[in-house]
């Protein structure tokens, strides 16, 4: 794992300095911001989890988000940008085994700058970033992301780039 993320470390980087990842990371985004990028998230999660068999609960974050969304109760904040679109047509096409580098890339995520991101957003749902064992769940991210593609995590990462692009272009960030 050490090799993808050592090859994802310049472009994961990108990806946090965009605007609304700085944006995110600060703890400014409105309930109704949360709920739009909850939304878009919903998407990739759902699109990942319909196609990967997971052997542990702590992997289903899609019903999750459904929850956190419908709690936040902002209708008009679900607007699912083109590149939350693309991304769920790329992953529906991709073999199981190039799956497990988005999986690297966004439940690693949320294993671990989700967690901080938890305690900016404690004001707004966010049962998404609770995990009931999260280093049973890093141990068995790891278990499965040893030989996973670096190609397809850089991908992944270019996809969380032009996404937040677009959540800022959309909440004017």
């Amino acid at each position: 794992m050490s090799d993808l993320r050592t090859a994802t470390r310049e472009i994961h980087r990108l990806a946090e300095q965009t605007p609304f990842a700085q944006a995110l990371i600060k703890g400014t985004l409105s309930a109704q911001h949360w709920a739009l990028y909850l939304y878009n998230q919903h998407s990739a999660y759902a699109a990942i989890e319909s196609r990967v068999k997971f052997d542990i609960p702590d992997m289903q974050r899609s019903a999750n988000i459904l929850r956190d969304i419908a709690a936040i109760d902002q209708p008009g904040a679900m607007i699912l940008t083109d590149a939350a679109r693309l991304y769920v047509d790329h992953v529906l096409t991709l073999p199981e085994d190039l799956l497990w580098s988005h999986v690297y890339v966004r439940y690693m995520g949320d294993l671990a700058g989700g967690q901080l991101i938890k305690k900016l957003y404690a004001k707004h749902p966010h049962s998404v970033l609770e995990f009931n064992d999260s280093t049973a769940t890093i141990a068995y991210i790891r278990s499965k992301v040893a030989d996973a593609d670096r190609a397809e995590a850089v991908r992944c990462f270019e996809s969380v780039i032009e996404h937040f692009k677009q959540l800022g272009q959309l909440m004017q960030i």
